[in-house]
């Protein structure tokens, strides 16, 4: 049984109103009536047991309908259920918030036991026939042909716009270059402070030289003194 998967997707275009119908009815048949498969065709919502057609739902415009096709079931019914079609073998519900669903459960269980009890069961054709559904209206239908509504020069403008799209990425990749991350405030200074005691190291080492140099002169000086003191006189 395919079951809510095809519902499902019958279920999706409907009014709210006849979706929640149909749903309980389905429901009911798929409970009531083990075993059946459940399909969508001829613009139904189908269901087979034995290899045959046993039930069909349909939603029209202001009611729901279901076609039943073991007409002896529909006998005990006739005078006391509205909606009946006899000769086509279908109940149409009208007032979708009162649905009979203990005497529709009822038609669903008498089907299925008429159904297991027949050595076969009737062609899809006759049923078909009888429900007033035409055969060919589950023909494939025709692939949608999707037509476009742009002009040549929307095609044109769309084909320019991404091509300019794609030259302003490249240029955009050329001149975005991954940066460095930024030094953290600790090793800021850090950096700092090793650029001071440089900076003071050397300081240090200029003052020094310059306290050499100073101190040559002085010392040539204080050498002269003492050899002119210290030479005799003539």
């Amino acid at each position: 049984m395919v079951g809510a998967t095809v519902l499902g997707v019958f279920l999706q275009g409907l009014p709210p109103d006849r979706r929640v119908a149909m749903a309980r009815v389905a429901s009911l048949i798929r409970r009531a009536a083990r075993g059946v498969r459940e399909s969508k065709r001829f613009g139904l919502v189908f269901y087979e047991l034995n290899g045959g057609p046993l039930f069909g739902l349909e939603s029209r415009e202001k009611s729901l309908t279901l076609y039943i096709a073991e007409k002896s079931v529909l006998e005990p019914f006739l005078n006391t259920m509205k909606g009946i079609d006899a000769e086509h073998s279908l109940i149409a519900f009208t007032d979708l918030n009162r649905l009979p669903l203990p005497d529709i459960e009822k038609i669903v269980r008498a089907s299925v036991v008429v159904r297991r009890e027949r050595h076969g069961s009737p062609s899809q054709s006759e049923i078909l026939a009888m429900w007033g559904v035409k055969e060919e209206e589950a023909a494939v239908a025709p692939p949608v042909v999707r037509i476009s509504m742009r002009t040549a020069e929307d095609e044109q403008a769309e084909a320019a716009a991404k091509a300019e799209a794609e030259r302003a990425a490249a240029e955009n990749k050329k001149i975005l270059r991954p940066t460095r991350p930024e030094k953290s405030l600790v090793q800021k200074r850090a950096a700092a402070a090793a650029a001071a005691a440089a900076s003071k190291s050397k300081s240090g080492k200029t003052t020094a030289e310059a306290k050499v140099a100073a101190a040559k002169p002085a010392a040539r000086r204080t050498r002269r003194t003492k050899s002119a003191e210290t030479a005799p006189a003539s």
